[in-house]
């Protein structure tokens, strides 16, 4: 089934769930507090300032575009295997 996660929660969730970590271990280990992880998932936030949104990649090892754009690829690990190719779509390599 073609997953299409249009926002920045739902790719957070699908990230926690592949990592098997809890919203309390992913603001630890990002340096914020539980209430930023939570805000975004409940939807009470559409996304995570820029500072956060590099701290929360770098915790769950995402890339950032994926986790706030939803563009390019999660990663080259096993998370990127859970994710069909039809949604996957590459960054051209001059960034742009």
């Amino acid at each position: 089934k073609l997953l299409n996660m249009k926002t920045v929660a739902e790719r957070l969730a699908y990230a926690l769930a592949i990592r098997g970590m809890t919203q309390s271990e992913l603001a630890r280990r990002a340096g914020v507090t539980r209430g930023t992880i939570s805000n975004v998932m409940k939807g009470v936030a559409k996304n995570f300032t820029a500072e956060v949104s590099l701290k929360v990649a770098r915790a769950l090892d995402v890339d950032v575009y994926w986790l706030v754009l939803g563009e390019g690829t999660a990663t080259n690990d096993t998370i990127q295997r859970g994710i069909p190719q039809k949604i996957v779509r590459r960054r051209p390599a001059d960034g742009s």
